[in-house]
């Protein structure tokens, strides 16, 4: 089974088939008598950097595999019940999807089901179609929200992504996609509260009901408010770019004719 963009799942093809589901499953039956519900639990690996994409392989108790590229770091959501020293080559495949060499790796076992979105998989069918399966019933969009993802929508995740339009910088979260403004380094830094109050004003005019903040951002300007912004909004159509040009033109607008009057 395999759903998601054509490129990734191209390179997604050399990682799967260097699975060996034996090794595997050598070191999650070492634990097999400490966990509760066996069947639920996985062996999960992930390489990637903390602000990018990650490549990801999953292999179960019968030795299923499914591997994939998530938009975060998995154990951000599926924290790891024991840390395995396990590792398989992943480093040139990262490096030809996004350019850059991974310099976080991660393995461990953890319990079903995966919590964090998958933007391309591909898997034995029993084991991903299952999954994806109950996430429906759920109403749930994790790994399934990579049947929303084609190459033209991956295109524009990855363009997205730590990129900077005006006063914003953009991050890529499982929640949404978080534009946080910062201040303009010309403004005098006495002035960073009128601003930020600004900016709570203009956010106020726009309806998004994500919710998610950044904490490890790097910034020598003050951020002044963070906006998150729905996946199903971007799915349907919704200009970051433009909303981004709008929102930093309009605070600038707004604040230069406040200067004026006092």
């Amino acid at each position: 089974m395999s759903l998601g963009p054509s490129e990734v799942l191209n390179q997604l093809k050399n990682v799967f088939e260097r699975i060996d589901a034996k090794e595997f499953l050598s070191h999650m039956e070492a634990f097999k008598e400490k966990l509760d519900q066996y069947h639920r639990h996985v062996v999960l690996l992930s390489t990637g950097n903390p602000d990018s994409f990650h490549l990801f392989v999953a292999v179960d108790h019968l030795g299923r595999r499914t591997v994939g590229v998530s938009i975060v770091s998995p154990f951000e959501k599926n924290l790891p019940i024991y840390s395995l020293q396990l590792r398989v080559k992943l480093d040139d495949v990262y490096e030809k999807l996004f350019s850059t060499q991974p310099n976080f790796h991660r393995c461990g076992i953890v319990r079903l089901p995966l919590n964090f979105k998958m933007i391309g998989g591909l898997g034995d069918e029993d084991f991903l179609a299952k999954e994806i399966f109950k996430e429906k019933v759920y109403g749930e969009r994790k790994l399934s929200f990579a049947e929303f993802v084609n190459d033209s929508i991956y295109k524009r995740l990855v363009s997205l992504n730590n990129s900077s339009i005006d006063l914003m910088t953009i991050r890529l979260l499982d929640e949404g996609i978080l534009c946080l403004l910062k201040a303009p380094n010309e403004v005098d830094r006495s002035h960073v509260p009128l601003l930020a109050e600004m900016a709570q004003l203009f956010k106020s005019k726009y309806k998004f009901a994500c919710e998610a903040k950044y904490k490890s951002i790097t910034s020598t300007s003050p951020i002044l408010t963070s906006v998150c912004i729905e996946y199903d909004k971007f799915l349907a159509g919704f200009d970051v770019q433009a909303f981004c040009r709008e929102f930093s033109r309009n605070l600038i607008q707004a604040y230069e004719c406040v200067m004026r009057v006092i």
